[in-house]
């Protein structure tokens, strides 16, 4: 049997050669792993030599090798270490202090993984060995003669998560951390971890003392997917330098002890100027979580205010910028507007910037955000309402409206209140300026008559709702929709709430699922003025989407929908979502959730749900965010966080928190890293306290403007309770499209005729007819409910059989069609 033969060189920089050896192997084939260098120029390789019985007929047997060079390149020693039945084995060495190293062997079986973690002296002698049935990385020793080794915990044969473990020098281990990995030892012994959340774009740098306590924890904006730490050194200033893949480049990064890797900040105090002097002055109020904004053309960096009102921008690249104070009203006005900066490429440089802000008007402007985590049939559930006060004047007599769904039957609730049928009123008494407060009541989705995918809508609307300073360029009307169930019809009317006519060129929609059936202008509507239209209640989901007069307060589109309304025809549940649910007036919010059965406890949201498997929304439409988590552990949760990176294509700067099951602090950081936190919110575990173990915290956020079609938004959260593993939800996802949704509305003057089906619902045959003989050429086509053709059928005469032919049951679009036009339009439902 041939032996494997390797001949190891050191190479001086400049290529030339330094020494060579020789190494040959006992077995059939030699792989060398791994090389290092102590401060010495003492080499240490180690290398696997195996016979493979389906490669050379061996026996199975691999070795595990381990040598020492001296500088000069003299074979010291070489320890072999026999391992069989292997599938394969990965070796890692890392030098020592005292001219040793320690040795890792992750050794993998058919059947079992097992790992061997050793301290080997200066002259080739196993000080002590430890085996453990987990993976283990690379094991490093910092200044101070401590030892971290990388694990990943194994259940079965599969990884669960990474673990890493501090030993002492002779082996004794002396604590773990779950989901954390060194990826570099300072010169003073801290170590730099990685979080566990998954791509860099969501994880976090970890600085941690040699006794594992916390010292920082900083995310970067310019991280992307894909890019990973592959090489890492410290430097003498206790900082470290990075190697960073980014296919096909090689990205060299250096970090400061502080985390910081652009050494440029900028920090700041934001107040109430009371004395119009544009200066921060001790006496003046601070301005609590208000968001700064750091823009260039590409890149937008953000920060929020502490209690004392001091923000903080770190770690900021090379480049111009412009600084602002986001307001969160138009009431409200920054003295320095938007300042510029250039920040050098190169160099340390510490900027303080104040941002005194000054009021427009005085005038209270109220807000307000409803929601709840989950409606199940017989079940309870719990609505929070949020509210602010986001003018700079108090609002007096303040009181807040809740019409419920019909199916919702009220229980119970944490203020005083009043009820009338099915709408609530709470009083709230005066709001002051920047003051935000919550409160709850509880519904029952009615157990009879509630249907599983159904959706239960509650509107909420706060008082008083005057708008003392109105927006620039807006002409004063404005505009409201509304839509009942009323018998056979359906009854949506849009109505102008503002104090002016509204403008001329203003459209509305008619959907029927997601079909338009009906494109018209809207007249001008005086003040007060309605413009009412009745469709047929016919089971389906109709929508009425209007435009909102231009530069309206809260550009809020009236888009109402009403489902599941009439008899004789079975409900189309599913398209309530896919459309945003607002009326169009600034001073309400309305909360629409399906009836579900089984669910994931943590999970995301986003709405609208958008349309088809692409989730396609229309360009500068707002979204929401809810984020659900629950407690399933064994234990009391004490803290929970809820952490999500903001997709590029959303406006960070117009993020709006929102109601939540408990008591919260938000941040927004870097390049818009949103950060909740439930401090003391002791949620029980399932076991103990189901119903209570359940939490969620919803947002709403602002598109960049105008995207362009086939712009791809995601997001996804991290949720951690207490210190344990951070839990992931699904990836929420939107694509932005244009005149994406299927028209029967060619001619904006009328509706089109409509097709007869009988027997509808049908069994395997039903007929159509139409008013008129059909003409040459004329063709019946049948689409699925997500508008996809599954058959088309050349008609003639009057009338015409239409066969099932295996389509599965449900509910199917029809278009009589001549070339590209629609002439008539009908539903049928296959049983």
């Amino acid at each position: 049997m041939e032996s494997a033969v390797w001949t190891v060189k050191k190479l001086h920089l400049n290529g030339s050669l330094v020494w060579s050896h020789t190494l040959t192997s006992a077995l059939k084939h030699m792989y060398i792993i791994a090389s290092e260098q102590n401060e010495t120029e003492e080499i240490f390789l180690t290398a696997t030599d195996e016979n493979w019985p389906i490669l050379a007929g061996g026996d199975g047997a691999i070795n595990t090798l381990l040598y020492k060079y001296d500088a000069a390149g003299e074979l010291l020693w070489t320890l072999t270490q026999p391992t069989y039945d292997s599938s394969w084995i990965l070796p890692l060495i890392s030098p020592t202090q005292d001219g040793g190293c320690l040795h890792s062997i992750m050794v993998v079986g058919q059947m079992f993984n097992q790992s061997i973690i050793q301290k080997i002296s200066a002259s080739g002698v196993v000080l002590w060995s430890d085996t453990t049935h987990n993976a283990t990385g690379e094991a490093r020793e910092n200044s101070q003669g401590d030892i971290f080794v990388n694990m990943w915990r194994y259940e079965g044969l599969q990884s669960t998560h990474p673990e890493l473990q501090k030993r002492t020098a002779s082996g004794q281990l002396v604590w773990s951390k779950n989901n954390t990995v060194v990826i570099a030892l300072a010169a003073n012994g801290d170590f730099l971890s990685t979080s566990a959340e998954g791509p860099p774009t969501q994880s976090a740098f970890i600085r941690y003392d040699t006794d594992g306590n916390l010292l920082w924890k900083k995310r970067y904006p310019f991280f992307t997917e894909g890019m990973y730490i592959v090489g890492s050194t410290a430097t003498p200033d206790n900082g470290f330098i990075l190697a960073i893949e980014d296919w096909p480049r090689l990205l060299i990064l250096k970090m400061d002890a502080n985390g910081n890797i652009y050494p440029v900040s900028i920090t700041g105090q934001m107040v109430l100027d009371d004395n119009v002097n544009c200066l921060i002055d001790s006496s003046e109020q601070a301005l609590a979580n208000w968001k700064v904004e750091l823009i260039s053309p590409s890149l937008s960096l953000y920060a929020t205010t502490d209690s004392t009102g001091h923000y903080e921008m770190s770690d900021i690249p090379g480049g111009d910028y412009l600084l602002s104070a986001v307001a969160p009203s138009s009431l409200w006005e920054s003295c320095a507007g938007e300042l510029p900066f250039a920040i050098p490429d190169t160099g340390a440089l510490a900027i303080q910037q104040d941002l005194p802000l000054q009021v427009v008007a005085d005038c209270p402007f109220m807000t307000l955000d409803i929601g709840t985590a989950r409606l199940r049939r017989c079940f309870p559930g719990t609505y929070t309402v949020h509210y602010c006060n986001d003018g700079t004047v108090a609002a007096d007599s303040v009181y807040v409206q809740i019409v419920l769904d019909p199916l919702l039957h009220f229980n119970s609730a944490s203020l005083p209140h009043t009820q009338q049928g099915d709408t609530l009123y709470f009083s709230l008494g005066a709001v002051a300026s920047l003051e935000c407060g919550d409160f709850t009541f509880q519904a029952t989705v009615d157990c009879d008559s509630a249907e599983l995918d159904q959706t239960l809508c509650v509107a909420a609307s706060i008082f008083p709702d005057s708008i003392c300073q109105p927006p620039a360029n807006w002409s004063g009307a404005l505009l409201e929709g509304s839509g009942r169930c009323d018998g056979d019809s359906i009854r949506f009317q849009v109505q102008n709430i503002g104090l002016t006519s509204s403008s001329a060129g203003l459209d509305f929609i008619v959907l029927d699922d997601h079909v338009i059936m009906l494109q018209q202008p809207l007249p001008t509507l005086s003040p007060n003025g309605i413009h009412k239209l009745a469709v047929p209640a016919d089971g389906s989901t109709w929508r009425l989407i209007a435009d909102q007069e231009p530069n309206a307060p809260g550009l809020e589109m009236p888009s109402v929908g009403v489902e599941g309304c009439g008899t004789g025809f079975p409900p189309t549940w599913g398209f309530q979502l896919q459309f945003a649910n607002r009326d169009g007036n600034p001073f309400t919010d309305q909360d629409c959730h399906e009836v579900i059965g089984a669910y994931d406890p943590n999970d995301k949201q986003g709405f609208p749900t958008g349309i088809h498997a692409e989730h396609l929304i229309e360009q500068n439409i707002p979204l929401d965010y809810q984020i659900r988590f629950q407690n399933t552990g064994t234990d009391t949760a004490f803290t929970v966080v809820v952490r999500d990176t903001l997709s590029p294509w959303l406006n960070a700067a117009t993020l709006r928190a929102g109601a939540a099951s408990h008591p919260y602090t938000w941040t927004l950081s870097g390049a818009g890293i949103l950060t909740f936190t439930f401090d003391n919110i002791l949620l029980p575990d399932s076991n103990v306290n189901e119903a209570a173990s359940h939490g969620f915290i919803q947002f709403s956020i602002d598109q960049q403007k105008d995207l362009q079609s086939g712009t791809f938004l995601e997001n996804r959260a991290g949720i951690y309770f207490d210190f344990n593993p951070v839990v992931l939800t699904n990836t929420v996802h939107h694509t932005i499209g244009h005149e994406f949704l299927p028209s029967t509305a060619r001619e904006p003057a009328a509706a089109l005729p409509v097709l007869e089906f009988w027997p509808n619902p049908a069994g395997q045959v039903t007929s159509m007819w139409a008013e008129k003989p059909f003409r040459a050429g004329q063709r019946l086509v049948l689409r699925t409910a997500l508008g996809q053709v599954v058959r088309e059928i050349m008609v003639t005469g009057q009338s015409v059989d239409i066969r099932r032919a295996g389509l599965p049951a449900g509910l199917y679009f029809a278009e009589l069609r001549a070339g590209n036009q629609v002439l008539a339009v009908g539903k049928v439902v296959w049983e």
